[in-house]
């Protein structure tokens, strides 16, 4: 799924950049090769990487 349609990045992307270890919206958008256009999709980024390491931090507690 597009979760950037100006620059064309997938939620995929994402994810991979995630478990490379980027941690800011600002991060994931260098990892993806892109700059920023008109913003809109900061917001699901940063819930993304928020529920990524969250889910991270819940499977080190509970393996």
């Amino acid at each position: 799924m597009y979760v950037c349609i100006c620059n064309a990045i997938t939620d995929g992307e994402i994810d991979q950049a995630i478990a490379s270890g980027h941690r800011s919206v600002e991060q994931i958008y260098l990892a993806c090769g892109v700059t920023p256009q008109c913003g809109t999709c900061r917001d699901e980024i940063t819930d993304m990487i928020q529920a990524r390491l969250q889910a991270a931090s819940l499977e080190v507690q509970f393996g």
